[in-house]
């Protein structure tokens, strides 16, 4: 169990150090950093319940709780595959709208990099929450190994899945909130990228040994979101900072 902790928190560390140092132009202050972290958190708390009432809306009588662990499988019913989408949706939905409202319109945001580095603060947040989590339900099976293990691809590919697909929502947000004119609609077709990103990686996870497909997905990914935030229109600081409404 410690060993998991360890890894938890040196992949917190190691995701937060390399997200900074894409931005060392014009960095953020630790303060933004944490402060967006800490959005993530308490935004995956909130998420839990928000899935559980959304999965009760669309499928009456049927529980979150029967993805977790779910493999697919020949003849099994699609109810969970579409739970694990809407899980999907609503999770990106609910970060896309933190972004909006916290940072969209502040000063600090001046690049459309800066979206992507404020979306991959959120995401970690999000995702170290949802980590410690499930660390907590690999302890109750009372084996080291699967703690150590499962803690161990979730500091690697869940939490890449998040810090990615927030970023591609971030990136979206900046390209709104600078470019303007047909750009608006981009924020919007970047939600809906993160969306069916998250969506392919939790179908993914769940056939059998999928994760060795998952990993490369969201490399491939991650690598899409460094390209984007290294092109020289995503590092120009815009001044004064005005704010186009999307």
């Amino acid at each position: 169990m410690l060993l998991a902790i360890v890894l938890l928190a040196a992949g917190a560390w190691f995701w937060m150090w390399l997200a900074r140092r894409q931005d060392r132009a014009e960095p953020e202050t630790w303060a933004q950093t944490f402060a967006l972290f800490g959005m993530g958190l308490a935004l995956a708390l909130y998420a839990g319940y928000a899935n559980v009432a959304v999965v009760g809306l669309f499928f009456p009588g049927r529980e979150l709780s029967e993805v977790v662990g779910f493999t697919l499988g020949q003849g099994q019913s699609l109810i969970p595959v579409l739970i694990l989408i809407v899980a999907a949706s609503t999770e990106e939905i609910l970060k896309f709208a933190v972004l909006w409202l916290a940072v969209y319109a502040k000063p600090c945001f001046n690049q459309i990099g800066d979206g992507v580095i404020f979306g991959i603060m959120v995401g970690l947040g999000f995702s170290v929450m949802e980590n410690i989590n499930y660390m907590w339900l690999f302890a109750s099976s009372g084996s080291g190994t699967v703690v150590v293990f499962g803690t161990l691809m979730r500091t690697v590919a869940t939490t890449m899945l998040h810090i990615t697909a927030t970023g591609l929502v971030g990136y979206g947000l900046g390209r709104a909130k600078f470019l303007g004119g047909r750009s608006r609609s981009v924020a919007w077709l970047y939600l809906v990228l993160a969306i069916v990103l998250h969506a392919v990686f939790n179908i993914t996870v769940s056939l059998p040994a999928g994760i060795l497909a998952a990993i490369p997905l969201v490399l491939i990914a991650f690598v899409y979101l460094m390209v984007k935030l290294h092109k020289p229109e995503s590092r120009l600081v815009w001044t004064p900072v005005w704010v186009r409404k999307l």
